[in-house]
């Protein structure tokens, strides 16, 4: 429950501290509400003399200023000077409220529209983390306010569409959750090195005892259902209808196939065919998601810039390959970065090539089917592959087995390219209204019922085969059937898309984390072994409880930790640019069921949860360790990584084996 505060009370907490507001109207009507609260005698509105868009600087009774400046953009002179201003604590506003985007939306042609909000309020908060004295005790960068475009004008509904605020929440709800005044800068960099400690002691040293996975079929069943109700009891409904595969949606599919990818290594249920068979579906499904987001980020964006390549592969490796050396492990043993990784540069190099005709849908299915039949065939001939691996170790150092790669590979050879023809369909629909097509709602039952026997299906076909084995030959060619038929059921209704768990998607945000961390945190011995943190049979369900939280809480600061110190190494400061061309919409709303209201394009919709699926857009960057912090210009991302990339040779040609 929040708590009402009198004026007295108010004006008790702040301490007599001036109040400074910055912002487009809607941060104006909160400034009237405040100034009233703090003294009733003063409007709550401003006067209707055609000065609304101006200051408004208040006194309260106590003797407290309340000010307003008009700045929609949040990009004067002013604000950054209020911003940068360096002031003692007596003298320094209690609170400084920003606020804006509305605008940016409203008049997309002239100032850039959502590529340049987002770099300004990177700018912004940026400005806000390094100063070395607060600019207020408190700064709140307040959300974009939802709009009802049923009460707006055709100009006015067109512009400020919900989608796009919702692209804009987004951006500024995932960026990391921490003070901007730590005094230690390097903390993202102790986290990861105190995780990292944590977890070598954990597995390579005494300090806790291991014991050999032990498979209940009961407690598999106990566990799987504990886990379902928590995702069920933290169901939250949106008010609207979120759209088609949205960012809260993968986020939740993510963390619930991540909770049954732990639950059976922790239990060692890869025996059990029945249960090896539909999670290796969800590593599929995965991959799916991997195909699909990158595909329609550069089918929209066509962003093929260094900058985008380096932050995926960095945020995607860096905790692999530091505990691949701090673990003396195989890298590839950690298989679902690699795997991740090969992927993403496979879809990069499709789309690239000839990225000049990507806007001709036949051209790019023409260079999916090339690019599959060339990397199947390059699979199948397996000399390939071990010419590769030799040359990558008598030249780099590099240790690893062709013939475990190739297993992991061929397993889920095509789902990436399903993912990708999906995203193209995804796109094709929603540029061609299809969803208002009149028979769009006969189509869409017609998937749904589809979709329900193709699942039923799946698991007869799976509990049917004589062994895993036998399936695995089946995986690669039939793993996208309940991948798609999910996907369907997911977005049946606009119920369900409205409708996403948080605690699994909780989970899902740092599913990468979790995947690799519990080799030697959760689990021991590289995965073969349980981690006893207390000893004892008797005390096996209070280990499991102990040992989950803190891999649990481990894997989310790992997580936060890796995304600022990926910033720090490839930077991220997005420049104003003007405002991009009307096909670089990479919004994927595929509604299923007509909602009987045309849209049109926006003039700018540069942001989606697409853009952020591998985690690739970094968050406002802190001040870091000075060459790897971007504030140092002298060092650009190439020698960053060609500086790292040079260590790794040479630690590996030193390297023991």
């Amino acid at each position: 429950m929040l708590y009402n505060y009198n004026a007295d009370q108010a004006n008790t907490c702040l301490d007599s501290k001036p109040i400074i507001f910055i912002g487009d109207s809607v941060t104006r009507t909160l400034f009237f509400q405040l100034a009233h609260l703090l003294d009733p005698s003063l409007p709550e509105a401003p006067a209707n003399d055609g000065e609304k868009h101006s200051d408004h600087p208040l006194t309260v009774k106590n003797g407290s200023e309340v000010s307003f400046f008009w700045d929609p953009f949040l990009n004067n002179t002013h604000t950054l000077d209020i911003v940068r201003s360096a002031r003692d604590a007596t003298r320094r506003p209690a609170l400084l409220v920003l606020g804006s985007g509305l605008w940016y939306l409203r008049y997309a042609n002239s100032s850039g529209g959502l590529s340049a909000w987002e770099a300004n309020m990177e700018r912004i908060l940026t400005e806000v983390a390094k100063s070395p004295v607060k600019s207020a005790d408190d700064v709140v960068i307040l959300p974009v306010e939802q709009v009802v475009s049923s009460k707006l004008n055709q100009d006015r509904a067109m512009s400020m569409r919900l989608s796009d605020i919702d692209a804009m929440n987004s951006d500024l709800s995932h960026r990391p959750r921490q003070s901007f005044w730590v005094k230690d800068a390097s903390r993202p960099a102790l986290v990861f090195s105190a995780g990292i400690a944590l977890v070598f002691f954990a597995d390579r040293s005494g300090l806790w005892l291991k014991e050999q996975k032990q498979f209940n079929s009961w407690t598999f069943a106990f566990l799987s259902l504990v886990a379902l109700l928590v995702g069920f009891a933290t169901i939250k409904r949106s008010d609207k209808d979120l759209g088609f595969l949205n960012r809260d949606q993968t986020d939740e599919w993510k963390g619930w196939m991540q909770l049954a990818i732990l639950i059976y290594h922790y239990l060692g249920a890869s025996k059990v065919s029945g249960i090896y068979n539909p999670i290796r579906v969800l590593v599929a499904s995965y991959l799916f998601m991997t195909g699909y987001g990158h595909t329609t980020f550069y089918l929209r964006k066509s962003d093929f810039g260094f900058l985008r390549v380096a932050q995926v592969m960095v945020r995607l490796n860096l905790l692999t390959l530091v505990l691949a050396y701090t673990m003396n492990t195989d890298y590839i043993s950690y298989y679902f970065s690699p795997l991740v990784s090969m992927w993403f540069l496979i879809i990069y190099a499709t789309m690239f090539v000839g990225s000049q005709f990507n806007d001709r849908t036949p051209f790019v299915l023409g260079k999916i089917a090339i690019s599959s039949g060339l990397f199947a065939w390059f699979m199948k001939e397996e000399w390939l592959l071990e010419t590769l691996f030799t040359f990558l170790r008598r030249i780099f150092g590099i240790h690893w087995s062709a013939r475990e790669w190739n297993f992991r590979v061929t397993l889920d050879l095509w789902i990436v390219y399903v993912g990708m023809l999906v995203a193209i369909a995804v796109i094709k629909i929603r540029d061609h209204r299809l969803t208002d097509h009149a028979y769009w709602p006969l189509a869409t039952k017609v998937a749904i019922v589809m979709s329900a026997l193709s699942i039923a299906w799946f698991f007869a076909f799976e509990l049917l085969q004589e062994s895993k084995f036998t399936y695995n030959h089946w995986h690669p060619y039939m793993s996208w059937i309940p991948v798609i038929a999910f996907i369907v059921l997911r977005n049946a209704s606009v119920i369900l898309r409205s409708a996403s768990s948080t605690a699994f998607a909780f989970i899902g945000r740092c599913s990468l984390e979790t995947f690799i961390i519990q080799y030697h945190l959760w689990l021991a011995g590289d995965t073969k072994g349980v981690l006893l943190v207390i000893p004892g049979t008797p005390w096996r369900p209070v280990n499991f409880v102990v040992s989950t939280i803190m891999f649990v809480f481990v894997s989310d600061q790992m997580a936060h930790a890796t995304t600022t110190i990926t910033s720090w190494i490839c930077g991220g400061r997005t420049k104003v640019a003007l405002p991009l061309p009307a096909t670089s919409d990479t919004a994927t709303e595929l509604e299923l069921h007509k909602n009987g209201q045309q849209e049109s394009p926006a003039p700018d919709r540069s942001r989606r949860w697409v853009d952020r699926l591998a985690d690739s857009a970094p968050p406002p960057r802190g001040p870091g360790f000075r060459i790897w912090s971007s504030e140092n210009e002298s060092w650009g991302v190439k020698p960053k990584l060609l500086i790292g990339v040079g260590a790794m040779w040479i630690v590996n040609i030193l390297w023991h084996y």
